[in-house]
């Protein structure tokens, strides 16, 4: 991730030379992206520097995602008891 330089052994060349990454990023789109509930998209990048800080070699690294879930008016209501009644035609509310 941080690059390397040249190892040759030899006269002969076994890893060329690497630049390494400029930075590094995940971009998450979670699905539905409406209704009742949905989560909302999310985008995180790092640079050169906080990659050398964070990332060790030879170790792994866990990444811990949490979303923002987006719940609104309408995904949970009590009404008088009508009988057989569609929901197909309700849209969702404001957020709460």
């Amino acid at each position: 991730m941080s690059g390397c330089t040249e190892v040759s052994h030899d006269g002969k060349v076994l890893r060329p030379a690497s630049p390494g990454a400029q930075g590094l990023g995940v971009r998450i789109d979670p699905r539905p992206t409406e209704g009742f509930v949905h989560y909302l998209p999310c985008e995180i990048s790092a640079s050169t520097q906080l990659l050398k800080n964070v990332l060790i070699p030879n170790q792994t690294t866990l990444v811990d995602i949490t979303l923002r879930r987006v719940v609104r008016r309408g995904v949970f209501e009590l009404d008088q008891g009508v009988a057989q009644r569609s929901f197909k035609k309700i849209r969702p509310g404001a957020p709460l």
